[in-house]
């Protein structure tokens, strides 16, 4: 597809100065998301999946631990496409867990801890989730989501003799991936499906418009019950890039800018407000050497 001029100028800045950029294949949008996933763990095993404060995970490790979850999920639930609904903070285990999520073919519904019970508790009923996947800090509050129909699976208490080895299944690339709900702000909050080509296709412009490789850290500021939040954590973990969430809401906007450079962020992603705020911060001495592009929506 012929690119505007402008986008194409766009583009043509966006190269990445290491030379080591592989186009993302349109090829891989027919397949799935854990069929990429586990395509970039094999080729990248010991490189840094995800990062955050003193926890780091390799794509091997990242994938084994996924693997874990949803050998755990399949000997629950079987392999039926259900909506499994997750309740966990914005770190590296709820990464994990929507990969493992995946893996087992089913449909991830992302909930807040931070949501109002209220809120919560509907999307857990109108999702018709079958199974919520929390870990030890958030058990109490996902007890009180779970009902007779919802089974509840503490992550940090997986049984240790679980597989991980790949599961192997067969995901269709048209099969249900998520269901993401709006805010409400103009009614009750409504479910937005995505499969998983629509997501596969997302990957692949951040991509190839970007030039996303193995050489970049990628800043996660979104929540991952946001479409914006996965189209980046996809687009990092499906190009064998690094993925650096920063819980901003925890650590405020000052902090950010130390963060940065302490972790060498290449690519930052945030919506306009956020950005604001990060450069009112600034006092026109910092330096930025690694970062490359900073994209706001």
């Amino acid at each position: 597809m012929q690119l505007p001029l402008r986008q194409e100028a766009i583009q043509d800045k966006c190269f990445h100065p290491s030379g080591n950029f592989i186009e993302f294949p349109k090829t891989e949008v027919e397949t799935s998301i854990p069929d990429r996933f586990e395509k970039i763990a094999g080729q990248f095993p010991d490189r840094v999946a995800v990062k955050m404060s003193n926890r780091t995970l390799t794509y091997q490790e990242f994938n084994r631990a996924a693997n874990r979850l949803a050998h755990s999920i399949l000997a629950q639930r079987g392999e039926s496409p259900e909506p499994i609904a997750l309740l966990m903070n914005h770190d590296i285990g709820l990464i994990v867990a929507i990969v493992g999520v995946l893996k087992a073919g089913k449909i991830c519904v992302v909930l807040e801890p931070s949501f109002p019970r209220d809120r919560n508790a509907f999307l857990l009923e109108d999702s018709q989730a079958s199974l919520l996947i929390t870990d030890g800090e958030n058990l109490s509050k996902a007890s009180e989501y779970a009902h007779q129909r919802c089974g509840l699976v503490n992550i940090d208490e997986l049984d240790a003799g679980v597989s991980i080895n790949n599961p192997g299944l067969i995901i269709a690339p048209d099969r249900l991936a998520f269901l993401i709900y709006t805010s409400g702000s103009t009614g009750q909050p409504k479910g937005v499906m995505q499969n998983h080509r629509n997501l596969l296709h997302d990957s692949l412009l951040y991509c190839n418009g970007l030039h996303i490789c193995t050489e970049d850290r990628i800043a996660l500021l979104y929540s991952c019950s946001a479409s914006q939040g996965l189209k980046i954590t996809f687009a990092t973990l499906l190009d064998g890039a690094a993925l650096y969430p920063f819980n901003i809401r925890q650590k405020g906007v000052a902090a950010l800018v130390l963060w940065l450079n302490q972790e060498e962020i290449t690519i930052y992603f945030s919506v306009p407000a956020i950005f604001r705020q990060f450069a009112s911060s600034l006092d026109g001495q910092e330096q930025f050497p690694r970062l490359r592009i900073i994209q706001l929506g």
